[in-house]
């Protein structure tokens, strides 16, 4: 009997690539025809061969893929992350704003002769003309009274965009919207049948319930998705979104910016009035949409953490999971004696300004972030805490480590030029978060510091500073001398207490090729 011209049995294809294909087909097409031994581009039939290896690794590779966007090991897409964490009551946070508290101010000091009113929506702008920073009054009844002189608003760094789709009566619609990026929670949707309201997911909700989710991609823009008529109901006729961009980290603006009013304000009886808008105090940063590689990071814990605080980490993850905090640490009294049993104390870290590398530096979290963290641990919160536990949640103490290195250059490198790379090395080291979002592991808690045995040494090595200044490019070397380099003015590692976090402090630089000379 001549043997089979199709594999028999059962198939293993794992690792087969393109060439191992063609190869096989080559093969069964030699025991049909085996005279033909030429599968060179000179004959037009081996294209059929070609035509169908190329489908086959086409397919594999998107198998491939679709297994990879499974699992939050390997998992690139945002929207595949989204559903990996739905799995897990873990939710990706998209950007918000930053917010600022300012002063509308008649021009010329005077006081108002008639009630100035300042529109809910006015935008004032601030930065590079070509690419301003903009933020919206967000107060619903500023004004200026008649005999004030000013009045103190609060504003975002946001726009608002409108979008209109014409319903398909369809279910699973899908709509883009179009201007980017997109700041989350913002989307106010109605349609020809009613008001839509955004919930998480579709599971639960009944078929007559007008909702909708909008899931975040990695280009930032919302996707607004609707029901099937079985769970969510099948939007009718034309559908208006109104919905909030801007939003980040890049959003943030110093004191005593300089400002320009966009549009004419007017008072009460329709005359233009001049206005000038200052803020004395600088913004509270927003935040940019969590990345997929700070979810591959976090959403693994959020199994851990399903609906009770018990242990230490599940507190620190809660905390970590609202936008704007980078790290939290809950002390107890295995860490300190100055801590009863049974209570504990959750320092938390925010996310501060942005380097230049795209790393963050740590903060001192706002009164109103710490309330965040609290209002989601209370025993009526979203994770309340274990019985008989009690704890507070505090700003951590941020321990300043200050630089004192002396360094010769290298060959053509300005002082200016190796001053400013040694800075923003010596920056990059001390950033709570990385650019993506994820921690910087090089720094942590003291009591989360560990040595060579496991246990924690409490240490910021000098050997780490050592090697990132000597490593920093335009750097020759340091001398040989007891105090080449110094931290806290000492030769040697800086000791933390356990619930201190490090934060670099003052840099002082000097040039051994100038004689000593400050930088």
């Amino acid at each position: 009997m001549p043997a089979p011209l199709l594999p028999q049995g059962t198939l293993d294809f794992t690792g087969i690539d393109r060439n191992d294909m063609l190869a096989r087909l080559q093969s069964l097409f030699s025991q049909v025809n085996p005279e033909w031994d030429d599968f060179s581009a000179a004959f037009p039939e081996n294209m059929l061969l070609e035509g169908l290896v190329f489908i086959g690794d086409l397919i594999r590779g998107t198998m491939e893929e679709r297994a990879r966007q499974l699992n939050w090991a390997t998992v690139t897409d945002r929207l595949a992350a989204i559903r990996l964490g739905r799995l897990g009551s873990f939710t990706l946070p998209g950007a918000s704003p930053a917010t600022l508290t300012g002063t509308f101010s008649i021009a010329n000091g005077s006081q108002a002769t008639t009630r100035i009113p300042i529109p809910e929506g006015q935008v004032v702008l601030t930065g590079a003309a070509d690419n301003p920073r903009k933020y919206r009054v967000t107060d619903t009844d500023a004004e200026i009274p008649v005999g004030q002189t000013s009045v103190a608003v609060n504003l975002e760094q946001a726009e608002i965009a409108t979008d209109t789709f014409d319903s398909n009566n369809e279910p699973n619609q899908e709509l883009t919207l179009e201007s980017t990026p997109y700041i989350d929670g913002s989307a106010v949707i109605t349609a020809a049948d009613g008001s839509y309201t955004l919930y998480e997911s579709f599971l639960g909700v009944s078929s007559t319930t007008k909702a909708a989710i909008v899931l975040v991609d990695d280009a930032s823009a919302a996707r607004v998705r609707f029901g099937t008529g079985i769970n969510g109901s099948i939007p009718q006729g034309t559908i208006t979104v109104e919905y909030k961009i801007g939003g980040g980290i890049s959003g943030e603006v110093e004191a005593n910016a300089a400002w320009t009013i966009q549009d004419t304000i007017v008072d009460e009886l329709g005359t233009p009035v001049a206005l000038n808008f200052t803020n004395s105090a600088s913004s509270q940063p927003g935040t940019d949409a969590m990345s997929v590689t700070e979810a591959r990071v976090r959403g693994p814990l959020a199994i851990r953490t399903i609906n009770r605080l018990v242990i230490e980490e599940d507190f620190e993850y809660v905390a970590t999971s609202v936008a704007g905090v980078a790290r939290a640490f809950m002390a107890t009294s295995a860490v300190s004696e100055a801590i009863a049993e049974d209570t504990g104390r959750l320092e938390v870290v925010a996310v501060g300004t942005q380097l230049t590398s795209g790393r963050f530096a740590p903060a001192v979290p706002t009164e109103a972030k710490l309330d965040e963290v609290r209002t989601l641990m209370t025993e009526d919160g979203e994770y309340p805490p274990v019985m008989g536990f009690s704890f507070v949640v505090v700003a951590a103490t941020l321990r300043e480590v200050d630089v004192e290195v002396r360094i010769y250059k290298e060959a053509n490198v300005t002082e200016t030029e190796v001053s400013n790379n040694i800075r923003d090395a010596l920056a990059d080291l001390f950033a709570v978060s990385l650019a993506d979002g994820t921690p910087n592991t090089l720094m942590d808690f003291g009591a989360k510091l560990l040595g060579s045995d496991g246990t924690p040494d409490y240490l910021i090595p000098w050997s780490l500073v050592f090697q990132t200044v000597g490593g920093t490019a335009g750097v020759r070397y340091l001398p040989a001398q007891a105090n080449n380099l110094l931290l806290n003015k000492l030769h040697g590692s800086v000791r933390l207490e356990a619930r201190e976090f490090p934060t670099l402090g003052t840099v002082t630089i000097f040039d051994e090729d100038q004689a000593g000379k400050q930088i």
